[in-house]
């Protein structure tokens, strides 16, 4: 418990707020959400990423290792609903097109670089996640909380989008029931629609 008691982290996690995936290799057309004058006329998703909570050790789960456990949610925020709509492109990934809806009915389909996998979670079975939506890691910090080194890059990089509960219920456009239901578990699916 020594090392443990030393060491004092600090998480960070960085969202991809927009669904832009990182480290595209091209350059992607500009969000309409990122001009102010496109985004008059369309209901733009806003995604928030909760504080990690419940910080835990867990001496178990990696023999002679401690590992820290923390649970941290997803949330929109914005005016539209943050939602990604996935084709499939190999027996394990699909690519997935941003939908960004309009305020006077339809919407645009936007290509972000985005991938959804079919990530196994143990003793649950497989889901349909988007893929690299977030980072978490993990810093050593001084005496006055600050950064001093990184220590570790998190494995949690691939989240469901889906309503699990109301967050904000007295948001102006918030629906009052579910929109997006658990996330599709299928292996034979070839399309699948993730938002929140």
């Amino acid at each position: 418990m020594r090392p443990v008691r030393r060491l004092i982290c600090l998480l960070l996690a960085s969202a991809t707020l927009l669904l832009v995936a990182a480290g595209a290799a091209q350059a992607k057309p500009a969000n309409p959400c990122l001009d102010a004058v496109q985004r008059k006329a369309l209901l733009c998703p806003d995604l928030t990423m909760t504080r990690p909570s419940g910080l835990r050790l867990d001496l178990f789960a990696r023999p002679g290792h401690v590992v820290l456990r923390a649970g941290n949610s997803v949330n929109s925020v914005g005016a539209g609903p943050a939602e990604l709509f996935g084709v499939r492109s190999s027996r394990a990934y699909m690519k997935a097109r941003q939908r960004i809806y309009r305020r006077r009915g339809g919407r645009l389909g936007i290509s972000t670089g985005a991938r959804l996998f079919f990530k196994p979670i143990p003793g649950q079975g497989h889901y349909w996640k988007f893929l690299h939506a977030a980072q978490f890691d993990l810093y050593r910090l001084d005496g006055r909380a600050r950064r001093v080194k990184h220590v570790r890059r998190g494995p949690k990089v691939s989240y469901c989008l889906r309503d699990l509960k109301h967050t904000r219920p007295g948001q102006a456009r918030s629906p009052r029931t579910r929109v997006y239901p658990a996330c599709n578990q299928s292996a034979r699916t070839l399309k699948v629609r993730l938002g929140t």
